[in-house]
């Protein structure tokens, strides 16, 4: 587990070479307490190995609703069979869960089973980082949630995805190319 680390101004950054980053986010309604969770996972030169989503669950807080889609995203790398010799790096928007990953602050009791999980699922890697970063560093986690909620369901894309994911993709790794 890491410290603290913060995106660069300009948006995502790539994290370094072998290292894969998994990007997670929420969409989390407080007048109904339900949430859409979403991850994306791509490697050191910005490709991406998969996304995912998961919708219309029901969170008391949106610390909540950000430690499921930590724990989402953990499970489908895990569940991808793409192995434990790789090094991780999980970024998330919530600075307060990623100080609780952390041990850096005192755990909220009713997050400790969403925690207890995410940590034995980091055992399983070679390393893992847990980091936070800004909102506006995990647009392509926010893209993916508008999709899902717009079409509904389940979704998990490998490699290049759909035609949006692709474009938004090469956006923040400053590409020109679109399809």
């Amino acid at each position: 587990m890491g410290t603290e680390h913060r995106e660069g101004v300009g948006g995502w950054q790539k994290p370094g070479f072998g290292v894969l980053k998994l990007n997670c986010d929420v969409a989390w309604r407080r007048h109904t307490n339900e949430g859409e969770v979403r991850w994306v996972l791509r490697d050191f030169a910005r490709i991406p190995k998969f996304a995912g989503r998961e919708g219309r669950g029901w969170f008391g807080s949106a610390i909540m609703a950000e430690a499921e889609a930590v724990h989402q995203g953990l499970e489908a790398v895990v569940g991808s069979g793409m192995g434990s010799s790789f090094r991780l790096m999980v970024k998330s928007d919530s600075k307060g869960l990623i100080q609780m990953i952390n041990k850096e602050v005192a755990i909220d009791v009713i997050l400790e089973i969403y925690l207890q999980d995410i940590w034995r699922m980091a055992s399983l890697f070679q390393s893992v980082r847990f980091c936070f970063t800004p909102h506006h560093c995990n647009r392509v986690a926010h893209f993916i949630a508008g999709y899902v909620v717009k079409h509904g369901g389940r979704f998990g894309w490998d490699e290049l995805g759909p035609e949006f994911l692709f474009n938004i993709l090469a956006k923040d790794a400053y590409v020109t190319i679109r399809i």
